[in-house]
């Protein structure tokens, strides 16, 4: 079961990506595989739509707060001098945007027949207007309210496979991370 206030990547793609079977098997050409049976081809778009939701089944906060732990000016917060484990520090932070690449990877296999791996690129950006990050122990263990827009591209190499798609988002009061949250580099 999903918690309600979570927004997930893959809820941000469109139902269906502009010709995926096509981009995929040109791809794939391009990598050296042999031709494809047009039977396989759309088979192959219809699989790989859903391995795409399944692969991109992850909290669009967590992605995006893996921009915030490589931030200099959060690296303070890793000295146990200055920040003991035990202290939570709450730090405000204004008007910025936060981009993070992830990149799925799409196996395909025909019959008895192996083609290379294809490489995805899901590029996530939100415009925070607002919000405060919870930090201890030098990791970052969740938000806290704030409201930003989300922007999600996936594509195949140069080929964007949708049109950019926004929304607005309320952060959900707090939203936290799984024990130990992320670590700040």
């Amino acid at each position: 079961m999903t918690d309600p206030d979570i927004v997930l990547a893959c809820n941000l793609l469109p139902p269906s990506f502009d010709h995926l079977d096509t981009t995929i098997t040109s791809e794939l050409k391009q990598q050296g595989a042999g031709a494809i049976p047009s039977y396989a081809a759309q088979l192959i778009g219809s699989e790989a739509t859903d391995a795409i939701r399944d692969a991109l089944h992850v909290n669009v906060f967590e992605l995006l707060a893996q921009g915030w732990s490589i931030a200099r000016e959060l690296h303070e917060y890793t000295d146990p001098a200055l920040h003991p484990p035990a202290e939570r520090s709450v730090v405000f932070l204004g008007e910025h945007s936060l981009s993070t690449t992830a990149y799925p990877v799409l196996t395909v296999r025909v019959g008895e027949v192996s083609y290379p791996a294809i490489r995805l690129n899901f590029e996530l950006t939100g415009k925070f207007r607002a919000a405060a990050i919870v930090i201890q122990n030098g990791h970052i263990t969740g938000i806290e309210t704030g409201d930003c827009s989300v922007t999600a591209q996936l594509s195949c190499g140069d080929v964007p496979l949708h049109a950019v798609k926004s929304r607005d988002i309320t952060l959900p009061g707090r939203i936290k991370f799984r024990v130990p949250g992320l670590a700040i580099h």
